[in-house]
């Protein structure tokens, strides 16, 4: 299932591809099986040229006013995401009633909601075995959804940043976050269970299915 999973998103993606490649700017942070990492072996390095190296995945719906900020600056219009395949260090915004969801090219993926502002930060990829082994996203504001509907447990390491902490170690499927400008919010995890750390933290807090940690004015406030 994983396999046709992956294939179905090449699929959808390859012809924009090649298009697309020139509008992203020198990857900050990439590395993955059989090509060189800028970000390691300096500036001057050579990219890798397969456009897999740049893509996280493609757009499965968008719904209003959503608009896709490239790591190059360009901004995609709405009636242009559909056609416009997602790239790591690019940035989502969305307006009042919109929302959009990303399919990543393992079969995970994320919601974004109204109102909202997320940053795909880092994605590394490894196109040998098709599984993504680092994963780190940044929720400004709004609300977020990430959920691994793949049936296989997730694999990798995955990151959410929020306001107030991190949340990793992600083990299941389904995590929800809120978050407003006032640093206030929760995370809720639906199915499976995650680590969270706290900014000014030590050791990490384990979250399961069902639990929801709340925070006000940028700081945690209590585990439902």
């Amino acid at each position: 299932m994983k396999a046709i999973v992956h294939a179905l998103i090449l699929a959808a993606c390859a012809p924009l591809f090649s298009a697309a490649h020139a509008q992203v700017s020198e990857p900050r942070s990439v590395c993955m099986a059989n090509c060189t990492d800028p970000a390691v072996n300096g500036p001057g390095a050579p990219a890798p040229l397969d456009p897999k190296y740049f893509w996280i995945g493609a757009t499965a719906s968008v719904t209003g006013d959503v608009t896709l900020i490239l790591p190059g600056g360009k901004h995609v219009a709405p009636s242009d995401i559909a056609r416009t395949p997602i790239a790591f260090g690019s940035r989502v915004v969305t307006g009042p009633g919109a929302k959009l969801r990303i399919i990543v090219i393992d079969g995970s993926g994320f919601t974004i909601g109204a109102n909202s502002e997320m940053v795909l930060d880092r994605f590394v990829y490894d196109p040998a075995t098709h599984k993504v082994t680092d994963l780190s996203v940044r929720i400004l504001k709004g609300q977020f959804r990430y959920a691994n509907t793949t049936g296989r447990q997730t694999e990798g390491n995955r990151r959410i940043e929020t306001p107030v902490g991190t949340i990793g170690g992600i083990r299941g499927t389904i995590i929800d976050v809120s978050v407003d400008p006032g640093g206030s919010g929760f995370i809720h995890v639906v199915e499976g269970e995650v680590e969270f750390v706290e900014y000014d933290a030590a050791r990490p807090v384990r979250l399961v299915a069902g639990q929801k940690l709340r925070f006000e004015n940028f700081g945690v406030r209590g585990i439902e």
